[in-house]
């Protein structure tokens, strides 16, 4: 892989990371794919007891 293919994949993840964060993403938790390290996502947000 040269060089510049491993800068852009490098760039890509952080954009991908950056963006699920910004939209209330986060680490997905091996409870649920709704339980993130930021919080419960999607409709179980409401229906979820803390």
């Amino acid at each position: 892989m040269s060089v510049v293919a491993g800068r852009w994949q490098r760039l890509e993840g952080l954009a991908h990371i950056g963006l699920d964060r910004m939209l209330g993403y986060g680490l997905k938790s091996s409870e649920a794919f709704e339980v993130t390290h930021l919080g419960l996502v999607g409709s179980t947000r409401e229906t979820r007891p803390s």
